[in-house]
């Protein structure tokens, strides 16, 4: 997708929200159509053929279809027609956003259920204002779901009668919501508006805070026939509700553009690999020195430090970033960023086993970077841990960094990698990366390999 050079603002905004774990997402029937294949219009469009009258107003029409079929009747048809689980590829897309919270007028299940299934991780699921308690539950994800659930007939928002006495049966997620509108960015995908339930929330944060110059965003598919209209739309929503538009050409186009705000999330996440295991005193004196140095400038630099904890050298990048971020009063989040994968059942298991290089991938998935420093492994050799997250770097095509003065596994990369075709983002820094032993200069060569080559 070729970003358009207008949104590049929009853009940056939305990944420092995301980058400072202030990103919400709100889901409309559109970010979920590809699963439900269904709309409104196709429950009532076989059974009310009674009413001779096209009814634009769906809550109005399903208000006509409980009078006419009763509302059991009605809550049968919706939960049929929204019960049959199919994954979203949309969804997929979002759910490589570092983002937790969710939130939707979708009645389905779809949401939730990918969360589990792709993450392990079930889930909060909050429909209504008596299981807002759930929000204790310090779960990782929360999905909020404003107009109920098929889970629970009863909690469903269908007709216009429900839809008036919203306000005051669900006041508590209201509330909760216009919070969560003050505090973070929401990104709406799929979501007409036509139920006025956020603008309404927006409105009072409007009103309550007239000179408030955040804001969120939509995404829109563009029409051709409609040019104008979406032009003056975009300017009503921005002025009246501090909500941009953001223009893409297909629905497809949202998926590219979800990508698009992932790299650009992951272009400033590096991934530092090592380990030691028999160094003399002093080598371990340098190492931590290294350490020191390198996560104080990536820190300063606007870097976010991913690693494994990997044998003695994890301590030292896990102390030292801790003790920068504490003296600078610096937020945790997405800055410092630690999977200690190895456990003790990991042992007497190899370095390519499966189950330690699927956590290898989940630790290294979101970093664009990876730093490779010592690598000793209990023997006193190269360490094969190292080599296996070296190899899945390398499948990734992440920008890799080996600092040979370190030896060990760090040594033997940037041997395979000079000898294989040195990359072009590291053909400048041969010499310095070859020879320099002062942990400053490392330092500072890492640095600048890493923001020439930075989106």
């Amino acid at each position: 997708m070729d970003i358009n050079h207008e949104y590049l603002p929009d853009i940056n905004n939305i990944v420092d929200s995301l980058r400072k774990g202030h990103l919400a997402l709100f889901c409309g029937a559109g970010a979920t159509a590809d699963a439900t294949n269904a709309t409104w219009l196709d429950l009532f469009r076989e059974e009310l053929k009674v009413i001779d009258k096209d009814v634009n107003d769906y809550y109005k029409l399903a208000e006509y279809y409980k009078l006419h079929f009763g509302k059991s009747k009605l809550i049968n048809t919706v939960t049929n027609l929204f019960s049959e689980y199919k994954p979203s590829k949309h969804i997929m897309h979002l759910l490589k956003l570092p983002v937790y919270e969710f939130w939707t007028t979708n009645f389905d299940c779809i949401i939730e259920n990918m969360i589990e299934e792709n993450t392990g991780v079930m889930p909060s699921v909050i429909y209504n204002s008596s299981n807002i308690i759930k929000i204790n539950e310090n779960k990782k994800y929360r999905v909020f779901k404003l107009n109920g659930s098929i889970t629970d007939g009863d909690s469903m928002i269908l007709t216009a009668t429900d839809y008036d006495n919203y306000k005051y049966k669900q006041a508590l997620l209201i509330e909760f919501l216009k919070r969560e509108l003050v505090l973070n960015t929401f990104l709406f995908i799929g979501y007409s508006f036509d139920d006025n339930l956020v603008l309404s929330c927006l409105r009072e944060i409007k009103q309550c805070f007239p000179t408030l110059d955040y804001y969120h965003y939509r995404l829109e598919k563009r029409s051709n026939k409609h040019a104008i209209f979406q032009k003056i739309e975009a300017k009503y929503f921005e002025d009246n509700y501090n909500i941009k538009t953001i223009f893409v050409n297909s629905y497809d186009e949202i998926d590219d553009f979800i990508e698009h705000i992932y790299a650009r999330f992951t272009e400033r996440n590096v991934f530092i690999s090592g380990s030691f295991r028999n160094l003399s005193r002093d080598e371990e004196d340098n190492a931590n020195l290294l350490c020191k140095v390198l996560v104080h400038k990536l820190i300063d630099e606007g870097f976010n430090i991913y690693s494994g904890d990997g044998k003695r050298l994890g301590s030292y990048i896990l102390t030292n970033a801790t003790r920068k971020m504490m003296d600078e009063n610096i937020a945790n989040q997405n800055r410092l960023v630690i999977m200690p994968y190895i456990d003790h059942s990991f042992k007497t298991k190899k370095a390519d086993d499966v189950d330690r290089v699927n956590l290898v991938r989940r630790m290294i998935n979101d970093c664009s970077a990876a730093i490779f420093l010592y690598g000793q492994s209990e023997t006193g050799e190269a360490s094969p841990g190292a080599i296996v997250e070296y190899n899945e770097a390398q499948m990734r095509n992440m920008l890799t960094i080996p600092i040979p003065s370190t030896g060990f596994a760090a040594k033997q990369i940037y041997d395979s990698i000079i000898e294989n075709n040195t990359p072009g983002y590291l053909e400048r820094y041969i010499h310095v990366l070859s020879e320099e032993t002062d942990p400053e200069r490392i330092a500072q060569t890492i640095i600048e390999i890493l923001k020439a080559n930075s989106m």
